[in-house]
C-alpha cells in the first residue's frame, strides 16, 4: 500500500508488470504534488510537473521560461538542495520564487517558502515537493 496518487510515479506502474490489470483495485489518494499546490494556493493548469524519483528529467523538460512553474518530485540523489542548484546551472533566476515541501499532511509538516538561490541553504529535504515559479 502507498499514499498518494499511485499512478504518478508511484507503485502502479511497476505492478501493472507483475499483476494483470483485472485483478488490481486502486484506490487514489490525492498527490503530494496536488497536495503541495494546495497548501500553496497556487493554482496548477499551467504547471509542468516532474520526478527526479528514481530518474532524472531532461535538461529540455527543466528549461527555463519566464513565467513557468514547476512541481518537482525529489529523491535522496536529487534533493531540495541539488534540484535548485542544477535548475540554476540550466539558466533559472536564482531569484525565482521556491517552495520546499516535505512531509505534507502529517504533525511535523514543512512548508519553507524561499528562492532558488535560497533553497541550497536551507534544511535538505528528501522525498519532498519543490514547487518553481520562473
Amino acid at each position: 500500500m502507498v499514499s498518494g496518487d499511485p499512478g504518478y510515479f508511484s507503485l502502479l506502474d511497476a505492478l501493472r508488470r507483475s499483476y494483470d490489470e483485472e485483478v488490481l483495485q486502486v484506490i487514489p489518494g490525492i498527490s503530494s504534488v496536488q497536495f503541495a499546490f494546495a497548501r500553496l494556493a497556487l493554482p496548477w493548469h499551467d504547471a509542468s510537473f516532474l520526478s527526479f524519483h528514481g530518474r532524472r528529467p531532461s535538461d529540455e523538460e527543466l528549461s527555463y521560461r519566464p513565467g513557468r512553474v514547476l512541481g518537482i518530485i525529489t529523491d535522496k540523489a536529487y534533493s531540495s538542495r541539488t534540484i535548485p542548484q542544477l535548475l540554476m546551472e540550466l539558466g533559472w533566476p536564482k531569484g525565482a520564487k521556491t517552495a520546499i515541501c516535505a512531509r505534507l499532511s502529517y504533525g511535523d509538516e514543512r512548508i519553507v517558502r524561499t528562492t532558488l538561490g535560497g533553497a541550497i541553504s536551507e534544511r535538505e529535504e528528501t522525498h519532498c515537493v519543490v514547487v518553481v515559479i520562473g
